[in-house]
């Protein structure tokens, strides 16, 4: 489902009340507030995230996230962390000699820009500037190793999709046109 907030609660809560025997699926489960609001209802939904806490590398960066701001990461937190980190990957490729700002330069560096996160690397494609990343399917559970939101669930990871799988091949009729 694509809901969120509100909606993902009220249709978990709507399904899990009238017996509706299915499993859901979405990308906003983690969306601060969302599992304690929807309650059991929420138990055995699949989740596709961008990031997991469960990630067999994230170790070093969950710990020093809760240091820098008393909680593990979740919802969009993560991948803003990477992205930033994409981006200044980027900026270390693009010198303006102390003068003014050139966005084409950046624009141009950024093709080349790679952040390794802990459930793989990061990357702009060329032919589109589409971000390659891997993709975290998990499970609502209370097998999960962190708990949200004060609840007893937590998001199970269940498989690490890779960037060369996740990947949409660049459309056809995309002609990325480059500044000279």
């Amino acid at each position: 489902s694509g809901n969120w907030g509100n909606d993902i609660v009220l249709l978990l809560k709507a399904a899990g009340e009238s017996g509706l025997k299915v499993r859901f699926g979405n990308q906003s489960l983690d969306t601060p507030g969302t599992l304690a609001a929807a309650g059991p209802a929420v138990e055995g939904a699949y989740f596709a995230k961008l990031y997991n806490t469960e990630a067999p590398a994230g170790h070093a960066f969950n710990e020093d996230f809760k240091k820098q701001f008393g909680v593990l990461p979740a919802s969009e937190q993560p991948t803003t962390v990477f992205a930033f980190m994409l981006l200044g990957d980027a900026l270390k490729k693009v010198d303006f000699k102390g003068g003014p700002i050139d966005a084409t330069k950046i624009a141009l560096a950024i093709e080349g820009a790679s952040y390794d996160t802990p459930g793989g690397k990061w990357s702009i494609r060329k032919q589109d500037h589409q971000v390659q990343m891997p993709v975290y399917i998990s499970e609502v559970s209370r097998d999960a190793k962190d708990k949200h939101d004060g609840t007893p669930f937590g998001f199970k990871l269940l498989k690490i999709v890779s960037p060369e799988e996740a990947a949409v091949p660049p459309s056809p009729k995309c002609v990325m046109k480059r500044p000279s």
